[in-house]
């Protein structure tokens, strides 16, 4: 009998009672301390640009801009509300994400598409405000209707999960995955931290 099977065959040979869970577990054990023989670390050090760090307070000022301004056309009175509403409801919502976003951990994202043509490549660099999307899903997700979202996704449950993920990256401690394709030359890169 073969000591080196891959998990799906130890839990298929449990299932169908010819090992019991002790022996499943050991088995698993062991090959969990067997060391990987394909695996490379990263290709390179990798630090992410840090040339958008101060965005949340251009986003903040422009937000309290329009605010200004939509206050400025609202003491006018009358009909230019409907102009000064907008310019309030919009600076509002732009400072306070400007604002959110102040501590919150970046996403950055970086595709290499080993082509010749455009595009070669491919960057998205963006604040993850955890801690205010897990709230609104935590106390706003119990009223959305039942199997809304991808396969009946439970809103309440992933803004937990979200909630839990708010201490996990830092500075020491980022979540760093970087994926290869040698057949494509494909080369992704995400990074979760500051």
């Amino acid at each position: 009998m073969d000591d080196r099977r891959d998990a799906k065959d130890i839990l298929n040979l449990l299932e169908d009672g010819k090992i019991d869970v002790e022996q499943a577990l050991q088995q698993i054990s062991e090959q969990d301390q067997t060391p990987a023989e394909d695996f490379e670390g990263p290709s390179e050090v990798f630090s992410p640009p840090r040339r958008w760090w101060a965005w949340w307070a251009i986003l903040s000022s422009i937000g309290f801009g329009l605010t200004v301004a939509g206050s400025g056309v609202a003491l006018l009175g009358g009909w230019w509300w409907l102009l000064a509403a907008p310019l309030l409801f919009l600076g509002i919502i732009l400072m306070l994400a400007g604002l959110l976003s102040f501590r919150a951990p970046w996403v950055y994202i970086r595709v290499d598409t080993g082509q010749a043509t455009w595009p070669r490549r491919i960057t998205i660099n963006l604040p993850l405000p955890l801690g205010p999307v897990s709230w609104c899903l935590k106390n706003i997700g119990k009223y959305a209707p039942a199997g809304i979202g991808r396969k009946g996704m439970n809103l309440v449950e992933a803004g937990r999960v979200l909630d839990s993920m708010k201490g996990s990256f830092t500075r020491e401690n980022p979540l760093f995955v970087e994926v290869h394709d040698e057949e494509t030359g494909e080369h992704v890169t995400v990074h979760i931290g500051w």
